[in-house]
């Protein structure tokens, strides 16, 4: 009888322990419930006349009261004062993830690591040698190095690294209405990295923004991707940095299409 009542005990503790684990996994999934801001810190485009432009790309996500800086320009001096100018205190970053190992997206990263106070830092996988990351371990900063898919806060996932040559996360937010796609420059494609989101959440994407890399190739060509993204059901387009004529997003995306720059702010109601 004893052995009986130690099997139930062990029995019901591991059911118990198991329920509680699918009930914090589906919590984690749930989206929808908070406001996300997504601020434009730095862009090749000035949107707010109070801040400056450089080449590069940096934007501040604001979601489950994490704030999280998605890659960070290329000049430090530009990227503070934009901060300053829209009243982001870069000391309350706790979460970095740079898309990839391009000076106008990691150029303002020592500065940010000095500035905040505890950080965690995503990095891709091919990131893992170089002088950036080890400076960014040297600071005591977490330091995590992403090669598959990976969920970095609440509702807010990398991609994982994508492409060939050029190495490349994105960052996924899981909003009320659908997914959100921040691309710091889609080295990998813009479609390609679209695709990879939805099957990552099998859910749809309602706004993909930032640097579609589309600006080197003919106009023929950028049509032809603008075409497809929005063939992929993406609702709304906010093309910035790197993504060649804006015109065609414009003409392709109609109302939908959200202008970028500096001090842009897009706000997803969760309510």
């Amino acid at each position: 009888m004893k052995i009986l009542k130690t099997a139930l005990y062990v029995l019901l503790i591991f059911i118990f322990s198991h329920t509680a684990f699918l009930q914090i996994s589906a919590a984690s999934q749930k989206s929808g419930d908070e406001n996300i801001r997504i601020t434009l810190l730095y862009d090749n485009y000035k949107h707010a006349p109070n801040t400056q432009v450089g080449f590069g790309f940096a934007c501040l996500v604001e979601i489950n009261s994490k704030m999280i800086l998605f890659d960070t320009g290329s000049e430090p001096d530009i990227l503070i004062n934009n901060a300053k100018a829209l009243n982001k205190d870069l000391k309350r970053v706790t979460i970095v993830v740079i898309s990839h190992n391009h000076f106008d997206h990691t150029g303002s990263l020592l500065k940010v690591l000095d500035i905040a106070d505890t950080l965690t830092v995503y990095l891709p996988q091919s990131f893992k040698d170089t002088y950036d990351a080890r400076k960014a371990i040297e600071t005591g900063s977490q330091v995590v190095f992403v090669k598959a898919s990976t969920q970095i806060s609440e509702n807010c996932y990398s991609t994982g690294e994508l492409g060939g040559d050029i190495k490349e996360q994105s960052l996924i937010l899981d909003s009320k209405y659908g997914l959100v796609v921040i691309a710091g420059c889609a080295h990998p494609g813009i479609t390609n990295i679209i695709k990879t989101a939805k099957e990552i959440l099998e859910k749809e994407v309602y706004l993909v923004m930032g640097g579609f890399h589309l600006v080197e190739h003919p106009l023929g060509f950028q049509q032809e991707i603008v075409s497809e993204v929005k063939s992929l059901g993406v609702k709304k387009c906010g093309p910035s940095h790197c993504s060649g004529n804006l015109e065609s997003f414009k003409q392709t995306f109609g109302s939908n299409y959200i202008k970028m720059g500096t001090g842009q702010v897009v706000e997803i109601k969760g309510h």
